[in-house]
């Protein structure tokens, strides 16, 4: 009897406690989330990480890289993808989208296009419409590299499928900018 009357003491205190306590309303972003990254990789050993190392580009004293694995391995030349999605990221208009740069260090010698940033049009509704590809067309040395869409031209240069272009390749960041009015990215 005394088990029972704890017992429903007990459920009853909760009942109380539920029954008495005001709502709460769930902390949401309002569809403003901050913008976040992550790494994705498809197959053969590629993949995409955070690393330390003090191995940094100029001017670049803070120990972490971001390391793309690709792979293209003799001798079934099979191939592997890495990259990273960044998430939450407000269309640009074209016309004022900054100028693009990132550094790459791999051995000297054509890149088959590897690594480059691509980044996503949009029209209005938010509707893909095609993508422009900033990528480094040799290496001229084994260390870093900058490539950049201002500074780099032609080693360094665009291709852009879609959009009102269609398709331009080799394309430096001011016809980057203009090939694709009122496109957002």
């Amino acid at each position: 009897m005394k088990r029972s009357f704890v017992t429903t003491a007990i459920f009853s205190a909760a009942i109380f406690f539920v029954a008495t306590t005001p709502p709460t309303t769930a902390i949401a972003d309002n569809g403003n989330a901050p913008t976040t990254m992550s790494f994705f990789s498809g197959g053969a050993g590629a993949h995409a990480d955070w690393f330390v190392t003090a191995d940094q580009p100029p001017g670049d004293l803070d120990r972490q890289a971001i390391r793309l694995i690709t792979t293209n391995g003799f001798p079934t030349y099979e191939q592997g993808y890495a990259g990273i999605l960044f998430h939450h990221v407000e269309g640009i208009p074209a016309e004022t989208f900054p100028d693009s740069e990132f550094w790459n260090k791999a051995p000297a010698g054509p890149t088959l296009g590897s690594p480059r940033l691509v980044v996503a049009f949009q029209n209005a509704a938010g509707q893909f419409t095609g993508y422009g590809a900033l990528r480094q067309n040799a290496r001229l040395t084994n260390n870093w590299e900058q490539v950049s869409d201002v500074s780099m031209y032609p080693n360094s240069a665009w291709d852009v499928m879609g959009g009102p272009c269609v398709t331009c390749t080799t394309c430096n960041g001011p016809s980057f900018k203009t090939a694709s009015p009122g496109k957002r990215y």
